[in-house]
């Protein structure tokens, strides 16, 4: 991510007096955390918190995880050592409450130029990458976007082997660092890097992952990458970033779909090349084109599908349009040409916005495309890798969704 100021945003050494809360008690704390003395925030954030709860926490974000290793970790490692302080919607770090380190959400801890630039990520997500890792015992990885450092403590609970997370914001190593020391994670090794160069001098890894969204896949994290490794990353996509995970064969650099995803873009040569969402102005309702329904949870689905038929596929903020699919501001799914105008995708409906009748057709066919096939989700696609930009990039993607022959 684009660096902050050194100190921009920074949690407190002493936080001083707050007040939070945690399951309908309010606690007041007096100076109870400085750098040397970690123990007493512990107890005054977590308080409750036991065993028991992070099993029920574990469960919880794990729901749709058969690993009972990714299980087993998120049981272990407590994720309120790692997440101090929050950002609130005016930019200021605020304490965390217990409610919001153990809940299934995201919590922002650093922004700059009012935006989020490093985050702890849905816990429920973080398990699902976990487990299509497929990590075992003695496997070394490569964690591309330190955060807080919590997932990298996971993936070493799992492993108990060496651990190497690179960030380029020198603050986030800091605290990371120094919160897997307090937990006594000591196989983790946080460095202050360019992700798109890897950790030269550390590998062969036996997994790659990246936890901010990418443009490809660099040339280092395939001379880092062990004979029989894996690299999951989550890559531009038509203005998303799902999860793709690619191996190394014979015939070259393969890859295939993995989850739907969303996170925070790299910073330098391992940004996305995408343009970035912008506001589109809406025609009014009675110039809609009815397309047949998809409910908002598949809405990922065929905006992924209708990305990997079409480059023109982008991400514009249509506020109002299409909601629930993420949080945040509404965005939907976008074909825009420089020539023939845009059509925006809806649950229901195409909105075209100076659109031919030709790209409206050519849209509405895609939609029913998608449809006819059953719907294929992000797992059900596969794709090559070309090299260009200094990345290199899926293309060529196919589906082969079970029982249905591979489409074109």
């Amino acid at each position: 991510m684009t660096p902050p100021s050194v100190g921009m945003f920074e949690i407190p050494r002493t936080l001083g007096r707050h007040t939070i809360r945690r399951t309908g008690e309010t606690v007041s704390f007096p100076n109870v955390y400085s750098a040397d003395n970690p123990v007493p925030l512990r107890r005054a954030i977590v308080g409750s918190v036991t065993d028991d709860r992070l099993h029920r926490y574990a469960t919880n974000v794990t729901a749709d995880v058969r690993d009972p290793a990714v299980v087993d970790a998120f049981a272990r490692v407590p994720r309120e050592h790692f997440v101090h302080a929050v950002v609130d919607e005016d930019g200021r770090p605020v304490p965390v409450t217990l409610e919001q380190v153990y809940s299934d959400e995201a919590l922002v801890t650093r922004v700059h130029d009012g935006r989020p630039s490093s985050s702890s990520s849905q816990p429920s997500l973080m398990a699902q990458m976990l487990a299509e890792l497929r990590l075992r015992p003695g496997h070394r990885v490569l964690e591309v976007g330190t955060g807080t450092g919590y997932n990298a403590a996971l993936i070493a609970t799992i492993t108990g082997a060496p651990v190497v997370t690179v960030d380029v914001q020198p603050d986030v190593i800091a605290e990371a660092t120094a919160a897997l020391a307090r937990v006594g994670v000591s196989t983790v090794t946080a460095l202050l890097a360019d992700g798109y160069l890897g950790a030269p001098g550390y590998g062969p890894f036996d997994r790659i992952v990246a936890t901010v969204g990418v443009g490809g896949v660099p040339p280092s994290w395939l001379e880092q990458l062990a004979p029989d490794g894996l690299i999951l990353a989550p890559i531009e996509h038509g203005g998303i970033q799902p999860c793709v995970s690619a191996t190394v064969s014979p015939d070259g650099l393969a890859g295939r779909g993995a989850l739907r995803s969303g996170f925070m873009l790299a910073a330098g040569a391992l940004h996305p090349r995408a343009t970035p969402p912008a506001t589109i102005t809406m025609p009014e309702p009675s110039v809609t084109v009815p397309v047949p329904p998809v409910a908002t949870r598949h809405y990922y689905e065929l905006w992924f599908a209708l990305a990997a038929w079409d480059a023109r596929v982008e991400r514009r903020y249509a506020e109002g349009l299409v909601e629930g699919v993420w949080p945040g501001p509404a965005t939907a799914c976008t074909v825009v040409d420089p020539a023939d105008g845009s059509v925006v995708v809806a649950l229901d409906a195409l909105y075209p916005v100076g659109a031919t009748p030709e790209l409206v057709d050519h849209v509405r066919s895609l939609v029913g495309r998608w449809h006819a096939a059953g719907g294929p989700a992000v797992s059900d696609w596969r794709c090559d890798f070309t090299f260009g930009d200094g990345l290199w990039l899926p293309t060529g993607w196919r589906t082969e969704a079970p029982g249905r022959a591979p489409t074109p």
